[in-house]
């Protein structure tokens, strides 16, 4: 049955099924969302990981990174213990953006999205330990 004309048609459906990442059609897409779920895609997908990313990279000129500390506050890392802990906040924005953005729009596949979740659960477990051991 190799390259049978039905086996084809099936296979160019479902590569056009699966929008390219710059070719979505976003008026399509978000049509079929309601208003809660667009709120949620862009709040949660958009908005803050954008935050994350241009906070962290902001603290991390300056060789320092937060992280949220036992009971009083904010504890400050300064040095080379910084990157590391910046990992930590690179792979949650790296979630928040492939769960509530990607996955939720059908940008991309269902294995992409799962090493996603994986490098974004690596850098974040990264940036944990990170923190233990400086603490």
């Amino acid at each position: 049955m190799k390259g049978s004309p039905q086996k084809d048609v099936g296979l160019d459906a479902q590569k056009a099924a699966r929008p390219l990442l710059l070719g979505v059609k976003f008026g399509a897409i978000l049509k079929d969302l309601n208003t809660t779920k667009k709120l949620e895609v862009f709040s949660l997908g958009v908005l803050l990981p954008l935050i994350l990313v241009i906070y962290t990279l902001y603290r991390l000129s300056y060789l320092e990174a937060v992280f949220p500390g036992r009971g009083a506050g904010i504890v400050t890392f300064q040095g080379g213990e910084a990157f590391f802990i910046s990992l930590f906040w690179f792979g949650l924005a790296l979630f928040f953006f492939a769960k509530s953005y990607l996955r939720e729009l059908k940008v991309i596949s269902d294995r992409a999205f799962k090493y996603l979740v994986y490098l974004s659960g690596i850098l974040s477990i990264t940036g944990l330990v990170s923190v233990v051991k400086s603490l």
